[in-house]
C-alpha cells in the first residue's frame, strides 16, 4: 500500500459525475436526520430553506433518515467487531494491511448497498414533485457543495457499487 502519496480531491462543482449515487444519499438521509435530531441547528435551517418538499415527502425522508441512523452506528459497530476479531493467523506480517483493507471494504460495501435500497425506498415513497425537488436538491445543493479528499488508493473504490 502507498504511504504518503498525495490526496486526490473531488469536487462537486468541478466533477459532479465522480460524486457516486451512494455518498450522495448517505449525505441526502445524514442531513436529514441532523435536522430532525436538533431543529434549530444551521444544518437543520439551511435544509429547511433549502429544499421545499410537501409534509407527506418530509414525512418519507424523515422515516428513512432514522434509520440511517441506526445503519449508520450498526456499521460502526460492525467495523469495530471485525477489528477487534479479525484473524490474523497464517497472514505474513506485510500482507497483513491489505487483508484487514479488502476485509473492511467489504463491511462498508455492504453498508452502501444498504443505502442504495434506502435510496428506493425514498424515490418510491416520493410524489414525482418530491422526487423532482429531491433530485434537483441533490445536484445543485449537496453535490456542488461537496468536496472529498481521497488517497489514490482509494479512489477507485469510492465509486462502488455502481
Amino acid at each position: 500500500m502507498a504511504r504518503h502519496a498525495t490526496p486526490v480531491v473531488i469536487e462537486g462543482a468541478k466533477t459532479p459525475e465522480l460524486i457516486p449515487e451512494w455518498y450522495r444519499w448517505e449525505r441526502v438521509l445524514t442531513r436529514t436526520a441532523e435536522a430532525v435530531q436538533i431543529p434549530d441547528s444551521d444544518s437543520a435551517q439551511h435544509l429547511s430553506h433549502t429544499l421545499v418538499l410537501s409534509e407527506a415527502d418530509l414525512t418519507v425522508l424523515r422515516k428513512e433518515a432514522e434509520v440511517q441512523t441506526l445503519r449508520h452506528g450498526l456499521h460502526k459497530r460492525r467495523v469495530n467487531a471485525a477489528l477487534e476479531s479479525f484473524d490474523r493467523t497464517g497472514i505474513k506480517p506485510e500482507d497483513l494491511m491489505e487483508k484487514i483493507y479488502n476485509h473492511l471494504f467489504a463491511l462498508e460495501l455492504e453498508y452502501r448497498r444498504e443505502i442504495l435500497v434506502s435510496r428506493a425506498r425514498v424515490l418510491e415513497g416520493l410524489s414525482t414533485e418530491g422526487q423532482l425537488a429531491l433530485a434537483t436538491w441533490i445536484h445543485d445543493v449537496l453535490v456542488k457543495n461537496t468536496k472529498v479528499i481521497l488517497s489514490p488508493l482509494d479512489v477507485n473504490r469510492f465509486a462502488q457499487p455502481q
